[in-house]
């Protein structure tokens, strides 16, 4: 059994800033965000974005949002909108917004740090 890494994110847009359930996704290169919460915060559209699915390529509409996953430095990047994901997770947090907030996840031991924007990228020995 595979358990998610669920938690709260704290998310903007021109209408306002709000609090959302994200569930991290390392095998994600680009984020996604619900289409509700898409249309709730305003978010501006990004264009389109190919993607690569089970089903083949194809292209899905992105929107930018600014994020901040609990005490990690908020980072704005592009979002796919998404159908819903799950009951209850707003976003699909991947590989473009750790990059950018500088976070680093060890699923092995369910936790998240997040890098200070002048350190390093911890090693793994």
């Amino acid at each position: 059994m595979v358990r998610a890494l669920v938690g709260r994110v704290r998310v903007c847009g021109p209408r306002g800033c709000a609090a959302a359930i994200a569930m991290l996704d390392t095998g994600a290169e680009i984020s996604g965000v619900s289409a509700r919460l898409a249309r709730r915060l305003g978010l501006p559209r990004a264009g389109e974005v190919r993607v690569q699915t089970a089903n083949g390529p194809m292209r899905r509409p992105a929107v930018w949002i600014e994020a901040a996953l609990g005490w990690c430095q908020p980072a704005r990047f592009a979002a796919l909108i998404q159908r819903p994901i799950l009951a209850r997770v707003d976003m699909l947090i991947g590989l473009n917004y750790l990059a950018r907030a500088g976070v680093e996840v060890d699923v092995a031991g369910r936790r998240v740090r997040c890098r200070q924007p002048d350190q390093p990228r911890s090693r793994r020995r």
